[in-house]
């Protein structure tokens, strides 16, 4: 008996050390699902974990959810940056053609040798550049490090942020090509580019600010810029600089190599022919970390993983381990000792801090929640490092309308709303839309007006005055699409809506974070449907915006109402199967649709509904003039440069830095999770559902009888000027 027991233990210790002998790769979105199941196969000591970004697989790594990771460039710069993230460099992942290279990109200057290295001496010179905002493999964190280098932009008070930049490399450069996206708001891009005409001159074309190349967003075309457009210093990566050149081993130098030298930090200046220039940066290889826990075991097991021989049995899962980490034409060089990865992408050049004073106040964004606050937090690192600014600060708002007010009080600049609260955002605390955020094609808003199936009392919606109404909020979309509908069809006859109904559920109708300045006080029968409606708290508003239109439809069937307005597409189930919510069955209803007709059901077409709009958008406040107008465009700008950075369509690897679309901690925060892109509010004509969701806050302004005050987007009422004085000396 003893034996057996000893053989048991024996017996558990060997599955124990077997079970955590399986380490926990991070499987990001863009990794192949096939390829991470192959890898569990036969004798498999490895297994995917799947991650969102590289954000979630830091947070796997921490929780011990994950052991290791392979990371792009920019994914190991970000990951740098929080301080409190242990994690341990393994090795570097090389291309077989570079494999003596310490980094996989070195970006270089050159000049013509006839100049000195002195910068001052470089004022009025014509300058190449490879161009901004068009390349997947360097960031331009990496590609205006130059300039900030040299110039030391000062701070331009009467300049947007980025015309403060662009107007100073104008006035130290003489004719130039600096090409691509200089701002991320076309209006604004094309506005610099005619103001600023000489940094397009030297380009292939000067009306495009562009290179005419067969491959435009080659890096060489900075150097064929110097060469042949009559350039006198240009930035380039090194690697291309010696193809160019002819100046690898075996090869003839050309393109006038011994005219040009490189360009260095101390002034100094190099033969081209030097086989390690002096560099302006460096982008480190895709690299293999840990968590610190098993960094050393897991450094132990990499090599002999890539190296052993998979033709063994039960070793078949080493190929697609090796495809996963190396593929064909990549070698993977162990460190010697492990290292914080903190300290790898802190040694010089790999990540230097820009030496210009910081010119603009942050983009405060409130924030509502921890999981909110610490996404935030990771969206302002990941901005960082890729050179982003205004910077992003991130406060704690209590709730929304607390964020409405801290923003309107100057403490905070930004936060993101679902279009359900963008009508009291503007008319009762003054804000406005800093961007639109596009959504996904079926998370539209749809406004419809339902009735019962059996229901003959109602027959238009000259009908319903007096009839008992069922809202999922006031001054929420359903609202006023009844007050625009109500408009058109000229029912209200001037009444105000909210003596119009009979017995109702309109929450919020008495919240003083909802009511339009300067309102009269509102009968008592809007609550009188109302479930959770007492003395004390006249039909508050609660629960998400999917309860709060399951809550409408719940009122309309066992309240007695006649009608309900309700957002369709709020009461459909998450997922990419969007199906009616179980606890309604769509069969007992119909849909009065704004033309009038009925139709069975709830699944209607869009012109049958009362209105529809994009989800969601960020909110801020209404540029004035002057500084206002400054930071209003930063903001902006900041915003599209986020979209075009970290948003749902990243440029090649770097779609997995950080998805700030997506969930964090499992949880929708910051961005909307039907947001799919940002859209510049100067281009919203191009948007159908942004000009729908304009044209219906527009269309609800007309004074009413029992009521003595015309909404404006400028008036506020002293009680939200109040409440906003309060939020400000707090």
């Amino acid at each position: 008996m003893k034996f057996r027991c000893s053989y048991i233990i024996v017996l558990n210790l060997i599955l124990i050390h077997q079970i955590h002998a399986v380490y926990k790769i991070c499987a990001f979105p863009t990794m192949d699902r096939n390829l991470c199941k192959s890898i569990e196969i036969g004798n498999s000591e490895v297994r995917c974990v799947r991650v969102g970004d590289s954000v979630d697989c830091a947070l796997k790594m921490h929780s011990g959810d994950a052991d290791f990771a392979l990371l792009s460039p920019e994914e190991a710069v970000l990951l740098s940056k929080e301080n409190n993230a242990d994690i341990q460099l393994l090795g570097e992942v090389k291309e077989k053609s570079l494999a003596n290279e310490p980094s996989s990109i070195n970006m270089v200057v050159l000049i013509r040798k006839e100049l000195s290295g002195s910068f001052s001496n470089l004022r009025g010179k014509k300058y190449c550049h490879p161009g901004v905002g068009i390349s997947h493999r360097i960031s331009d964190h990496f590609l205006k490090y130059f300039e900030r280098y040299v110039i030391k932009f000062g701070c331009r008070g009467q300049y947007n942020r980025v015309e403060e930049e662009i107007s100073q490399i104008s006035n130290f450069f003489g004719d130039s090509c600096r090409p691509g996206a200089w701002a991320r708001s076309r209006s604004l891009d094309v506005s610099l580019k005619k103001q600023y005409k000489n940094l397009c001159k030297l380009c292939d074309s000067d009306v495009k600010c562009s290179y005419n190349l067969v491959a435009p967003n080659s890096l060489q075309a900075s150097l064929k810029c110097l060469t042949r457009n009559g350039g006198e210093v240009a930035v380039a990566p090194l690697e291309e600089v010696r193809n160019y050149f002819g100046l690898k081993s075996g090869s003839n130098i050309k393109n006038n190599a011994d005219d040009y030298v490189y360009l260095c930090k101390d002034e100094k200046t190099m033969e081209i022919t030097n086989p390690n220039p002096c560099t302006w940066g460096k982008q480190p290889w895709d690299l293999i970390v840990s968590r610190s826990a098993v960094a050393q075991e897991l450094k132990d097991k990499i090599v002999p993983w890539l190296i052993t021989d998979s033709e063994k049995p039960g070793s078949d899962w080493l190929n697609y381990l090796k495809s996963l980490l190396i593929g064909q034409y990549k070698q993977y060089s162990a460190v010697v000792d492990t290292v914080k990865l903190q300290d790898y992408i802190n040694r010089d050049g790999v990540d230097d801090p820009d030496r210009n004073a910081e010119c603009r106040d942050k983009i405060k964004w409130c924030t509502i929640g921890k999981n909110e606050y610490e996404k935030c937090n990771w969206l302002s690192l990941a901005a960082q490092s890729y050179g982003l600014k205004p910077s992003i600060g991130c406060h704690r708002g209590h709730n929304l309308y607390n964020c409405f007010r801290r923003i309107a009080g100057y403490k905070e600049d930004a936060i993101s709303i679902f279009t359900e609260h963008g009508y009291v955002a503007r008319r009762v605390y003054n804000l406005t839309a800093t961007v639109y955020e596009d959504n996904t094609l079926e998370s539209y808003y749809k406004i419809l007006a339902v009735v019962k199936a059996d229901n003959t009392n109602i027959q238009s919606f000259r009908d319903l005055k007096y009839k008992k109404a069922c809202f999922p909020q006031y001054n929420g979309l359903a609202w006023i699409s009844f007050k625009n509908i109500a408009k058109v069809l000229g029912i209200l006859d001037k009444t105000c809506p909210e003596l119009y109904f009979g017995n109702s559920c309109i929450p919020g109708a008495f919240d003083v974070n909802l009511v339009l300045p300067d309102a009269n006080p509102w009968p008592a029968s809007m609550c009188e449907l109302c479930a959770k409606s007492n003395a004390t708290h006249r039909c508050p508003v609660f629960g998400t915006i999917k309860e709060q239109n399951l809550q409408t439809m719940t009122c309309l069937s066992q309240k007695d109402a006649d009608i309900a307005f309700i957002n369709y597409q709020a009461l459909l189930t998450d997922g990419d199967t969007k199906t009616i919510d179980e606890t309604i069955n769509p069969n007992l209803y119909k849909v009065l649709c704004r033309n009038g007709t009925f139709v069975p059901g709830l699944a209607v077409e869009n012109d049958c509904a009362l209105a529809t709009g994009i989800n969601a958008e960020v909110i801020g406040r209404v540029p004035v003039g002057g500084r206002d107008n400054i930071n209003f465009t930063d903001a902006t700008e900041l915003f599209l440069e986020l979209n075009k950075a970290f948003g749902t369509i990243g440029i090649g690897e770097d779609a997995n830095v950080f998805r700030m679309f997506d969930p964090f901690n499992g949880e929708e925060v910051l961005f909307k999770d039907t947001s799919i892109g940002l859209v510049d509010v100067s281009e919203d004509k191009y948007f159908e559902q942004i000009n729908l969701y304009e044209s219906l806050l527009s269309n609800v302004t007309d004074k009413c009888k029992g009521d003595a005050y015309r909404i404006t987007f400028t008036k506020i009422s002293l009680i939200t000027i109040f409440m906003i004085l309060i939020e400000f000396l707090m």
